[in-house]
């Protein structure tokens, strides 16, 4: 009887390691870790081969293009999150480069399972509104808004490398529990992006619109 029982954790406990893995490999891919580790819990060790499959048809990684800069102009990306850090950050810089800047994009990242043409449509509207939103909150119409999709940090230091972007913007402090699980995407840009990083502070001095011109 012993012996059955402990075979039976042992399954039970196999069973859930291998949907944890799953889980785990497709967080570090920009995937959603609460979707495949609710996955993994149902269908163990088989989300292990979806998950295999997902990332065998993620889109390859583009070549990285030279980077070119412009001086006295300054094309920036905008990090938005959905965090106050965010906005404040945003309405610092503009209001300090207002008088040099040549383009400005805000962008967001969401995770890989949002990219999906009917699946992650209600994901991509959500993402595309919190950009409108912010815009209004800061006072300042960008000349682009795009959403992304992966690891916050990299695709945002990849897109700035392909685009020519001269300067990243990004709040002090990220939003939500898997920026405390999972690390800082701030940290993880300063670390290794060969963008410069521009961190707002966590308060913003004042409320206003940025003027332009």
């Amino acid at each position: 009887m012993l012996t059955t029982e402990l075979l039976v954790v042992a399954l039970v406990l196999t069973w859930l390691a291998g949907g944890l893995v799953a889980a785990v490999a497709m967080r570090r891919s920009g995937g959603d870790f609460r979707i495949w580790l609710g996955m993994g819990v149902v269908l163990g060790p088989l989300a292990g081969w979806l998950a295999l499959d997902r990332l065998r048809h993620l889109p390859a990684r583009r070549p990285i293009a030279r980077e070119e800069f412009h001086p006295g102009q300054l094309d920036v990306l905008v990090g938005i999150d959905g965090s106050a850090s965010a906005v404040s950050a945003a309405r610092a810089a503009l209001g300090l480069l207002r008088n040099d800047l040549t383009s400005v994009t805000f962008v967001m990242v969401l995770d890989h399972d949002s990219s999906g043409a009917f699946s992650g449509l209600e994901a991509q509207a959500r993402g595309y509104d919190q950009l409108v939103e912010a815009a209004e909150e800061i006072g300042y119409q960008p000349d682009e808004m795009k959403l992304l999709f992966g690891r916050p940090a990299s695709e945002m230091a990849m897109y700035a490398r392909e685009s020519g972007i001269e300067l990243m913007v990004v709040g002090a402090r990220g939003h939500g529990v898997s920026e405390a699980m999972f690390g800082s995407v701030t940290g993880a840009l300063i670390r290794s992006s060969s963008v410069p990083v521009f961190v707002g502070p966590t308060v913003s001095a004042e409320q206003q619109p940025i003027e332009t011109g």
